[in-house]
């Protein structure tokens, strides 16, 4: 009697399991929302670099960009293919995790 009433109050190895487990997937979408959020600004970054990086050949890829902006003609087709170009990965990482990404805002909004 006293072995059925100890296997009945302590949690199988199999439940911890499961709760860890789901914990885990559950913190998954928030963690893809900081992800992009930190992503983003750092691959957008124009003026840190700009102060850092004096070699042409080292330069980012929207510090690159400025070089079709003149001071009395813009190459426009090309700065926004570039741009187009330099949104693209962007854009591409929050097409693949757009589940989680949706699933980690709604989550905090939910009661």
């Amino acid at each position: 009697m006293e072995c059925s009433k100890w296997a009945q109050s302590e949690p199988s190895a199999v439940t911890t399991v499961q709760r860890s487990f789901s914990t885990r997937v559950s913190a998954r979408p928030a963690l893809v929302i900081v992800a992009i959020q930190n992503a983003v600004p750092i691959w957008n970054d124009f003026f840190f670099p700009l102060v850092l990086i004096t070699s042409d050949n080292l330069k980012t890829l929207p510090q690159g960009l400025t070089v079709f902006v003149g001071e009395f003609t813009t190459d426009w087709g090309v700065l926004f293919t570039g741009l187009t170009l330099a949104a693209l990965p962007i854009t591409l990482l929050y097409i693949v995790l757009s589940k989680q990404f949706i699933s980690g805002i709604t989550q905090g909004a939910v009661k």
